[in-house]
């Protein structure tokens, strides 16, 4: 059985970093691109690697493509899970999504304080509450629904 707040919270801790890992795929797809390029326009002999009919540069070329391939379906993939992620996020209320926010994507030493005061809370347990209604709200919209 799946523990849907643990799966829940760690999708939120994930998601500013899968966020962030587009740009830097996308960069890296763009310099294998560049990289298979300058491959294919080698003026390399051609002479196949020992025990081999596939040349050194044939081999690189494949490698790159292959690679290539896998970080290009690793990025649609990424790029369907964030789209999820900030669709459930967005049919929350602001007061959720910043609660949800301060708990689990850009968590800060005394954050929790601070949240406190801007939702005119004056003690720590509503807070708790709060959060763990957010959690559950978010986690439906994301699921669908929750084995407890």
């Amino acid at each position: 059985m799946i523990d849907w707040k643990r799966e829940t919270a760690e999708t939120l801790r994930e998601y500013p970093d899968r966020k962030k890992s587009i740009e830097s795929t996308a960069m890296e797809i763009a310099r294998l691109k560049s990289e298979a390029d300058s491959i294919r326009s080698a003026s390399a002999d051609g002479a196949p690697v020992k025990g081999s009919s596939i040349s050194a540069r044939e081999d690189r070329l494949i490698s790159n493509i292959v690679t290539r391939t896998e970080l290009e379906r690793a990025a649609r993939d990424t790029q369907i899970w964030i789209a999820r992620v900030e669709a459930a996020l967005a049919e929350l209320t602001p007061e959720e999504r910043l609660i949800l926010d301060r708990f689990y994507m850009h968590r800060q030493r005394g954050g929790l304080d601070l949240l406190c005061g801007e939702l005119g809370l004056t003690d720590m347990s509503s807070l708790y509450r709060r959060k763990d209604r957010a959690l559950r709200r978010f986690a439906l919209l994301l699921y669908g629904c929750l084995s407890t």
